[in-house]
């Protein structure tokens, strides 16, 4: 019996998988709206061909919305009109639009099933086409954005005849949620927990842990074309140190994985690899040092574990680490490095970050090169924060040095004393706050492991405690994702 419920899991786990990688939705990449209460437009007549050309960056165009209003209050009579999309090499698609599609007030969609397949870099243009029964009886809105470089590319034909200003329109495409396939390939690695029918802990199914785990982290930016070799070491470094590290002191299967997963999955390190700051990675390594230390080093000794870590984080001060241009001359607010779900190079944090810098509010390019959010972010959730103030309460003086840690990073990178340091310090002080991030989620661990032993063992708590694990992942997976798609979309 058990084994038929067993082949019964590993069926539907799989094929639950493979529907999730199939899972597509619709994203907004292009959007030039006219401006409320604007009029301005073009009548379209019969006797006329209106052609816009734009540049794609997208792989596919699932639909193109544009603004048609009629003229007059009066109904229109039944027609259809026409649009032809085109690329240089063949017409994409040829469709009608019936009068009764049009949408008075707003915008008219035209939807593409299949999606229209398109190449990046290519010239796509649309065709519009009026019926002799609708010849100006219908207003396509223009939008003048001339100044505006995302339009450089766009070009407006009314019988061959350029015109200043473009139709306003917008463009979707196909999009693979990442949270979707993040999904599937955690569903994959339980049907390799069941097939291999050993425990959660056992080194092989730890080890097939972090080979999912290390996919579903690089998936979302590896599927838009960006891979990078120091971020994928320096999860696997975070994640199996981690592991190891709490698995050496006897934690349940759930706290082991929730505390791994809190320090890896922090945004932390997505952030300041998307900025270029390799040699920051090397804070990955902290749980592998501190597990070598805590099996090799007798109690009696631990001392030297305090000197290795002062030795650790002493090398970036002499590493060849080229500090940003200007420093990051501000101290964030701790809710929003730990608990802002918006963790992104560019969010506006803070108003006073961009009064200090002289940064334009909003202007993405000159905040990414004047230090951004990537300074600061190291985001862990409100799930795994809980657990570790649980832990804190109960363990925090038993295991001192991992609270001496995150003290230090805690007053170095997020306290008025950040400010003295800022032009004393080779290494901006702000980059410590993983020393922080990294104590707790050593500590939810424990605060998971203690509200396990609170509850009692028993299903209902099994449940409980994996549920809280499963969902911790989640958070942290759909806040992660976002950062490493940012500007890749």
């Amino acid at each position: 019996m058990k084994t038929i419920y067993r082949l019964s899991l590993i069926t539907v786990f799989s094929l639950a998988a493979i529907a999730l990688f199939f899972v597509n939705s619709e994203r907004e990449f292009v959007s030039f709206q006219p401006l409320e209460g604007e009029v301005a437009g073009i009548i379209l007549r019969s006797d006329t061909t209106y052609q816009q050309t734009f540049t794609i960056d997208r792989h596919s165009i699932s639909r193109l919305s544009l603004f048609l209003r009629p003229v007059t209050d009066q109904p229109l009579p039944a027609d259809v009109l026409e649009i032809a999309v085109s690329s240089p090499d063949a017409i994409l698609a040829k469709t009608i639009i019936p009068v009764s599609f049009l949408n008075r007030d707003g915008v008219t969609q035209i939807n593409f099933t299949p999606a229209l397949a398109t190449e990046p870099g290519d010239p796509i243009t649309f065709v519009l086409s009026v019926p002799p029964k609708l010849s100006g009886l219908l207003r396509a809105q223009t939008i003048d954005l001339a100044n505006d470089p995302h339009l450089s590319d766009t070009s407006f034909m009314v019988d061959d005849a350029a015109q200043p200003t473009p139709l306003a329109f917008q463009l979707y495409y196909n999009y693979r949620p990442p949270l979707a396939y993040q999904l599937a390939i955690y569903l994959l690695f339980l049907v390799f927990l069941l097939a291999s029918r050993r425990s959660l802990l056992h080194p092989s199914v730890l080890l097939a842990y972090v080979v999912f785990s290390t996919i579903a982290f690089l998936s979302p930016a590896a599927m838009l074309g960006y891979y990078s070799w120091s971020l994928t070491l320096a999860f696997i470094a975070s994640l199996s140190g981690t592991i190891l590290l709490l698995h050496s002191y006897n934690l349940t299967p759930s706290a082991v994985l929730l505390g791994a997963n809190a320090f890896a999955f922090s945004t932390y390190f997505a952030l300041h690899a998307q900025a270029g700051r390799d040699q920051l990675l090397v804070f990955s390594f902290l749980p592998l040092v501190l597990w070598f230390i805590h099996i090799k080093i007798r109690p009696n000794y631990r001392w030297v574990l305090v000197i290795a870590l002062l030795a650790l984080i002493t090398s970036l001060f002499f590493s060849p680490y080229q500090s940003p241009s200007p420093k990051p001359a501000l101290v964030a607010n701790l809710k929003d490095i730990l608990l802002d779900p918006n963790q992104i190079a560019t969010a506006d944090k803070f108003q006073a970050a961009y009064l200090a810098l002289q940064i334009p509010q909003g202007d993405p390019s000159t905040i990414v090169q004047s230090g951004g959010w990537d300074n600061f972010g190291s985001y862990i959730g409100i799930i795994n924060l809980s657990l570790a103030l649980i832990g804190l309460a109960a363990s925090a003086k038993r295991y001192w040095l991992i609270t001496l840690l995150g003290l230090v990073g805690l007053f170095l990178a997020a306290t008025p004393i950040t400010l003295l340091l800022i032009n004393r310090l080779f290494l901006p002080p702000q980059y410590l706050i993983i020393l922080l991030t990294f104590a707790l989620a050593f500590f939810s661990a424990f605060g998971s492991f203690k509200l396990y032993r609170f509850l009692g063992p028993s299903r209902v708590t099994s449940f409980i405690i994996y549920s809280i694990t499963i969902f911790a992942l989640f958070d942290l997976l759909n806040v992660t994702s976002k950062t490493l798609q940012f500007g890749l979309l």
